[in-house]
């Protein structure tokens, strides 16, 4: 059974900002960006800088955009995900570390709500409550156990239904359908909110709200 969770509706748009770099998708669901280009953040086949809002080509409709430091996450409206820019470490998630600057489909995750994009990570949530990570993990960020990063979306286990989701530089958050707000990944400025400044390489750091 599918939750409540799902894409913002087209008409609303969305604005991402990343290190060097902005991200809109207007109500119609067209995208531009502008700002830092040299990672393909853009997504507009250029590695250079805009200094005016580009349209980002060869995507569907766009409901929701994300900007992690150097590349940008775009939900479409079928649920579908695409990633362009950096990807050194698999945060573009389509099964290699190629840079692109053009949209690519994220692998083997569909039926999204939400995107959040990390520093150098990122997530989904489907609109079943499930949650997947996939890119740069040395801070535990992906939530999977290992520090080992991820070319492809990986499930994180172990959580209860998700409604929301949200990722910093090198840690991740997620709230549940029942309040509870969990948390993983780098914690050295306690940012986890469990109480500690120890990292978390899985869910179990609980914030304390």
């Amino acid at each position: 059974k599918e939750r409540a969770a799902t894409p913002a509706q087209v008409g609303n748009g969305s604005v991402t900002a990343g290190r060097s770099h902005t991200v809109v998708a207007l109500p119609d669901g067209r995208v531009f960006a502008w700002g830092a280009g040299d990672r393909g953040q853009l997504g507009d086949g250029a590695n250079v800088d805009r200094w005016s809002p580009t349209e980002v080509p060869n995507l569907p409709q766009v409901v929701m955009v994300s900007a992690g430091r150097a590349h940008t996450l775009a939900l479409g409206a079928t649920g579908d995900v695409y990633a362009w820019g950096a990807n050194g470490s698999g945060r573009l998630g389509d099964g290699t570390r190629l840079q692109r600057s053009r949209p690519v489909r994220v692998h083997r995750v569909q039926h999204v709500a939400q995107i959040a994009a990390g520093g150098a990570h990122s997530i989904a949530l489907t609109r079943e409550g499930r949650v997947f990570t996939w890119g740069r993990n040395e801070e535990g960020q992906l939530g999977t156990g290992s520090r080992t990063a991820a070319v492809e979306p990986v499930e994180v286990l172990g959580l209860p239904s998700i409604v929301a989701i949200a990722a910093g530089d090198m840690h991740s958050l997620a709230v549940a359908a029942d309040g509870q707000v969990f948390a993983w990944g780098n914690n050295d400025g306690a940012q986890l909110g469990d109480g500690t400044s120890q990292d978390r390489r899985r869910q179990i750091g609980r914030a304390h709200v």
